[in-house]
């Protein structure tokens, strides 16, 4: 114990006045109940406990408890209670309408304090590094001296626990002949649970916990090996059938967590007793209380590689959890042939046109093939058999010649021990290898290097959760913001919740939106759920509804469960609006948003000092605008003698376009009412748009970007016109400031599943406005009209403020096609 240093002593010493409180609190509680109860007693018996949980817990919506506290509640024995389980039924409790102002007083004064006592408490559990410097300290036990006293403590005796003594053995009367019994039956009891007689343990090691006269510690260790042998009981007991939920206080799983705790009091600075509450919380599947208790065990024995391999299994699988992976349909597990299927029903690609292309690219770059041959094994193909060892040894193949998606995929495998024996260290030295490669495939430049990006968000996460690496929150930042870079835009999601909740950046509601909307339009489900509810809170009510209705056709199984409930909400929502001025209701949600950003404070000392002033909006918004010019670029070139002319390849549409001859009856629609991952024809809707970027070819077909009413912009294609009108279409009519009318447009997804296209087959489907709505020099930027100021190189952009100029040539890129006249 002499090498744990102060600021760990420190850390415990605070753990160990708050244990303090418990006694305090429950006594508290037992006051409250006997108040608002016409003065009943709480006896801590089963039946009071159901009694309060039917008719106290479940009927008050503030109160939120884990199953495990739920089923301490029912128990009814407050001893086994933990601090927030009692922290919860005292704040959020309601109170009698019969209670006279001195009482009312009387209970405010306390819920003070409880509040305060909850703040630190949480403060304390989510500290990763377990270690307080001597001057937080000071503060700190001088805020939870105040408050115990406050709640019936004594001074005299709380300062008493600021020295060392929890670091030392406490001195006790002991009986010679009980500690020599209870340490045999210690002993049979190991035994019993080596040779798999768990009952027969468990009998033995209770026998030698209520013997009297044993040291505490050695009672800590009974209690330890307790614990262990009822879990190894409950795995026992699953059998075949698995992990189930657990139920009632009956469960070996509820008895090991209560154990286990008896073990970390009796002896607090003992690493074990901390491990054994996180194994136990592990196996309850409540792997943030698992690893708060890791972290507190590996404070006290920091080269403990036991502790250090625990923690990382369990911030593998919370990581997991806080993504949804297994609830996102997009990254469900599936055969070859069902991707390959999916692609065609989503996107008409043909499954042999795919195949082909990897033949092609296998012939490029013979890595290829080994990558193809990993993917088979992992997933199973028509002829071969899933098999996780055959797919890591041809990934390794790959990685062995600084492939960076086959490095990222023997990283995954290796992380998950698929193959391979698990190692969270080497998967982490394979990301960071697959990281390390260039964003973009060296045999074709045009395509996403795979693997890159998947390896940065995947170290985005470890840095977010400590796996392998120390917890580093701006770090993680880092590593999603250069995923996003390049394209991975599940990364947009989690940088959207760290911005929601101000960790590790500053807070922006505006920003996490933007990255969630990023995210939701590339078909993140989650992403969905997470702004509908955003937009929700906004009082968009029309397109959070569309997005909620989105992610539940994604397969986004949380949403479709909790449908009846949004809409619960949204019917709430709107009632409020009927009722109260839109101007009011607007005022209220910016009094909200500033609220809810002052209530980031807590994360300030967390943040960065950089700025992270990135306008995600803009990336959303204008990345069609970027990649048309990159578009027009690669045309500009191409039509110069020195490059080789463009390749053009265009596949027939998925589905047929019709038109009409008239707009009558059919209702208007904009683009970010158009669901941007399905391909789909807005049969019965009419897209209205001004041309924002010109053509500079009709070969095999127009493409033109386009903008609606709420500055949405995307590309569009548009096919079906006569040849050799090509140059007057592009000339004379498609200009930039002219508007037009799509009916039916088709949203087309292309099988690349990356940015949408509007596509047009049906050449009569496009209406052009009167001429009377066309934008005379428009500006390229903003879109004003008589913008005075023009390019001075190209003479044909128009600009109404040199603002605009250096928007459009730095950000919108009009050095592209910007070419001298």
């Amino acid at each position: 114990m002499a090498n744990i240093s102060s600021d760990v002593r420190n850390y415990f010493k605070l753990e160990l006045l708050l244990t303090r409180s418990h006694d305090p609190l429950r006594q508290l509680f037992k006051n409250r109940y006997s108040q608002f109860n016409g003065g009943q007693i709480w006896n801590d018996t089963p039946t009071c406990g159901t009694n309060y949980l039917t008719n106290v817990i479940k009927k008050n919506k503030k109160i939120s408890l884990t199953k495990v506290q739920n089923i301490s509640v029912s128990h009814g024995d407050s001893n086994e209670w933990d601090l927030t389980t009692i922290n919860a039924l005292l704040i959020f409790g309601d109170r009698p309408k019969t209670l006279n102002a001195a009482e009312i007083q009387q209970l405010d004064e306390e819920d003070k304090s409880l509040k305060q006592l909850r703040e630190i408490r949480n403060n304390l559990a989510h500290h990763p590094s377990k270690s307080v410097a001597t001057v937080e300290f000071n503060q700190l036990w001088t805020d939870l001296t105040a408050i115990l006293v406050a709640l019936g403590d004594i001074d005299t005796e709380l300062d008493k626990l600021k020295d060392d003594s929890i670091f030392k053995a406490p001195t006790q009367v002991i009986n010679e002949g009980n500690v020599k019994e209870a340490s045999r039956l210690n002993s049979l009891g190991t035994q019993a649970h080596k040779d798999g007689k768990f009952s027969e343990a468990i009998t033995l090691f209770t026998k030698a916990i209520v013997l009297p006269g044993v040291l505490d510690h050695d009672r800590a260790i009974f209690f330890s090996n307790m614990a262990s042998t009822r879990l190894a009981l409950y795995e026992q007991q699953a059998g075949s059938i698995g992990r189930f939920e657990i139920e009632d206080s009956k469960d070996e799983r509820y008895r090991a967590l209560q154990d286990a705790k008896k073990a970390r009091n009796l002896w607090s600075s003992w690493w074990k007793g901390h491990l054994r509450v996180g194994k136990v919380y592990a196996a309850l599947n409540e792997h943030e209380k698992a690893m708060n208790s890791f972290e507190r065990a590996l404070a006290l024995d920091p080269t403990n590689a036991e502790i250090k391999k625990t923690l990382d299994e369990n911030r593998v699988i919370h990581s997991q959890q806080l993504s949804h992976n297994d609830l996102n349909p997009e990254l469900r597990p599936m055969s070859i042939p069902e991707r390959l299927k999916e692609k065609q029903q989503k996107f008409g690609t043909d499954p042999d046109d795919t195949l082909l292309a990897l033949r092609f690219l296998g012939e490029i770059d013979p890595v290829v093939a080994d990558l193809t041959q990993g993917h088979r094994y992992e997933h199973g193909d028509i002829d071969v058999k899933q098999n996780y060892e055959t797919a890591a040894r041809y990934f390794s193949k790959a990685a062995s010649q600084n492939n960076a998606e086959g490095l990222y995929n023997l990283a995954r495998l290796t992380d998950l021990g698929l193959g391979v024996k698990k190692d969270h260290k080497l998967a982490q030295t394979f990301y960071e290898q697959a990281a390390a490669q260039p964003p973009m495939y060296s045999k074709l430049k045009k395509f996403r290097n795979p693997g890159v990006a998947e390896a940065e968000h995947a170290l985005g996460l470890r840095y977010a959760e400590g796996i392998v690496v120390p917890k580093n929150v701006q770090t993680a930042v880092y590593w999603y913001e250069r995923a996003i870079a390049h394209e991975y835009f599940q990364s947009a999601n989690n940088l959207a919740l760290m911005y929601y909740n101000g960790i590790g950046v500053q807070k922006s509601l505006d920003k996490a939106e933007q990255l969630f909307e990023m995210a939701a339009k590339k078909g993140d489900a989650i992403a969905m759920q997470s702004l509908a509810k955003m937009l929700l809170d906004k009082n968009e009510l029309q397109m959070a509804k569309i997005w909620y209705d989105r992610a539940c056709e994604a397969g986004n199984i949380i949403t479709q469960n909790h449908r009846p409930m949004f809409e619960k909400l949204l019917q709430e929502k709107q009632q409020e609006i009927d009722q109260c001025p839109l101007k009011t209701v607007k005022r209220i949600n910016a009094t909200e948003n500033v609220t809810e950003l002052c209530q980031g404070k807590e994360n300030v000392d967390k943040q960065t000092d950089q700025s992270h002033d990135n306008d995600y909006s803009i990336l959303i918004e204008h990345a069609n605008r970027v990649e048309h010019r990159k578009w027009q670029s690669r045309f500009l070139q191409a039509s110069d003698s020195s490059f080789r002319p463009v390749a053009y390849i265009t596949r027939k549409p998925r589905v047929p376009q019709r038109t009409v001859k008239s707009l009558l009856g059919l209702k208007p629609i904009t683009i970010r009412e158009m669901n941007p991952i399905n391909d789909h024809v807005y049969e019965g809707y009419v897209l209205s748009v001004t041309i924002i970027g010109e053509a500079y070819s009709w070969k095999p077909s127009i493409h033109l970007l386009i903008e609606d009413e709420h500055l949405d912009c995307i590309k569009i294609c548009v096919y079906g016109f006569p040849e050799d009108q090509g140059e007057y279409f592009t000339t004379k009519v498609f200009r930039i400031g002219s508007k037009m009318n799509i009916i039916n447009p088709y949203l087309r997804i292309p099988p690349s599943g990356q940015i949408p296209v509007v596509r047009v087959d049906e050449f009569s489907s496009i209406m052009m406005q009167s001429e009377s709505e066309y934008i005379v020099n428009m500006c390229r930027c903003c879109g004003e009209a008589n913008a005075l100021h023009a390019c001075s190189k190209c003479k044909q952009a128009r600009y109404c403020t040199k603002e605009c100029q250096a928007i459009d040539w730095e950000l919108y890129q009009h050095k592209l096609i910007c070419k001298k006249q």
